[in-house]
């Protein structure tokens, strides 16, 4: 990956040109704790402008903060799409090893991880359906906690070893997806994220410790045990459970994908 180190730089980037997979990275964190932000999907712009903000607004938490574009090639189309060959969100654990575009690139962003020990890692999201605003993680631990403790986000999906693991969550403990309904992120995405860095960044929240709700997602939901449109993110449906990412505008649209969302049979309030 091309590291942009700005005290050089000659060109400069504009926000459409980060929403466009250019600069492709940011590299350049020499100082703990170091924080990757990185985005998977072409056609989702939070982590884009995020990755502007730092630059144009706060280079001088880039000594703590890396960025990634994680799919500069399904950024840069016209119009931009979300991947090209294989979901990036679902590339990261190949079962012949890297083949697609996305699997290559997945293996280049599990590289730097490695390569740098990055103490949290900010796997960036956006959803067109009805989700307000949450963090997913695949398992508990203190850097996680961390996170979600920095954080105004107060809802969290525990996604289970099953349908994790070929994500970024699955492959990486210390890292959480940070997920925001369009509209929404385009209203406080940026600006809450920047208050989730900040407080890593400076060792404690600048939000008070609060209730937070985790729910344990153990299942998909198929296409053939569809519950209706009546039934809502994070409610409890008739059919027992809590729907997650799930409506008329989620996976219900996608013919790749045989299910409607995900089911989570368990509720537990935590205080962070």
């Amino acid at each position: 990956m091309s590291e942009i180190n700005l005290e050089s730089q000659i060109t400069t980037f504009s926000e459409s040109d980060f929403i466009q997979g250019r600069p492709e990275s940011l590299l350049q964190a020499t100082e703990a704790p170091k924080i990757l932000v990185v985005w998977p999907h072409g056609d989702e712009t939070l982590g884009a402008r995020i990755g502007y903000h730092l630059y144009s607004e706060r280079p001088d938490l880039l000594k703590h903060v890396d960025y990634i574009c994680g799919n500069p090639r399904a950024a840069g189309q016209t119009p931009s799409v979300r991947d090209t060959e294989t979901d990036l969100n679902r590339s990261f654990n190949p079962n012949n090893g890297p083949r697609t575009y996305e699997e290559k690139r997945a293996a280049k962003i599990l590289g730097q991880i490695a390569a740098v020990g990055y103490n949290y890692v900010l796997d960036v999201h956006t959803s067109t359906t009805d989700v307000g605003s949450f963090f997913l993680a695949n398992h508990r631990n203190p850097a996680v906690d961390a996170m979600i403790a920095a954080s105004p986000l107060t809802r969290t999906v525990m996604m289970p070893d099953s349908i994790a693991q070929a994500g970024l969550i699955g492959q990486v403990p210390n890292s959480v997806s940070i997920e925001y309904n369009r509209a929404e992120a385009q209203q406080r995405g940026v600006e809450e994220s920047l208050v989730l860095i900040e407080g890593l960044i400076h060792g404690a929240p600048y939000v008070k410790a609060q209730k937070r709700e985790f729910f344990y997602v153990t299942r998909p939901i198929p296409k053939t045990e569809d519950p209706g449109l009546d039934a809502k993110n994070f409610e409890l449906c008739a059919d027992g459970y809590y729907p997650v990412l799930f409506g008329e505008n989620s996976y219900r649209k996608d013919p790749t994908k045989p299910y409607l969302g995900f089911a989570a049979t368990e509720r537990e309030v935590v205080v962070l």
